[in-house]
């Protein structure tokens, strides 16, 4: 658009032959692509171009705070009645002149582009993420059961090393205070007395 416009476009309104070869213009190289319509404005709210013929000249003061806000290098956009509008200052002719370009678009259409360009990723990072989950509660489950079996070997070492080695014959620490039939080896004792005594018998006889 820029070097479509020269120094004396940004001193007035633009009309008569000048309008209709710059209109022509704008077809050609800005209204062909995704922008639907263009406003040049006045500093102080004057549209100096439109590819409307009927707004060029009128001046509407709501547009104050945001032609302000573009000449500071600030761009504003908004929806107005399913149109995106882009405000940005730009410099035009020698020496420059400051006018505000007002560019707009179907907000439909740049809903739809960006479905098309993004959706795609969306559902590609929706199944990594799934997957990353996944991994994620099998890490923990794993990690889990390693726990409870390391715990379980310690647990069982603790018992084994203070555990005090069973001798036969002599008393296992605890066992003190139960009576003899209970205490270990006390069947084996028995039995040997009772071979002693038949033998013992045997003998006699």
């Amino acid at each position: 658009l820029q070097p479509l416009l020269s120094a004396k476009d940004a001193d007035g309104p633009v009309r008569g032959e000048r309008y209709d070869q710059l209109l022509a213009s704008v077809h050609e190289r800005v209204l062909a692509g995704p922008i639907t319509g263009i406003r040049l404005w006045a500093q102080d709210g004057t549209i100096l171009f439109s590819d409307e013929r009927g707004l060029v000249g009128e001046r509407d003061a709501k547009m104050h705070e945001d032609l302000h806000a573009a000449i500071a290098g600030s761009s504003q956009s908004v929806v107005v009645d399913g149109e995106f509008h882009t405000l940005t200052s730009m410099r035009v002719g020698e020496p420059p002149s400051l006018v505000m370009a007002e560019l707009i678009r179907s907000h439909g259409a740049i809903v739809e582009e960006s479905r098309e360009q993004w959706f795609p990723w969306v559902g590609r990072a929706l199944t990594a993420a799934a997957v990353l989950a996944v991994l994620w509660i099998a890490t923990a489950i794993a990690f889990w059961v390693f726990g409870v079996v390391q715990t379980g070997r310690t647990e069982r070492r603790k018992v084994e090393a203070a555990a005090p080695p069973v001798i036969p014959g002599r008393p296992v620490q605890g066992d003190e205070d139960l009576p003899p039939y209970m205490r270990p080896g006390f069947r084996e004792e028995v039995e040997a007395r009772r071979r002693m005594e038949m033998d013992g018998i045997a003998a006699d006889t």
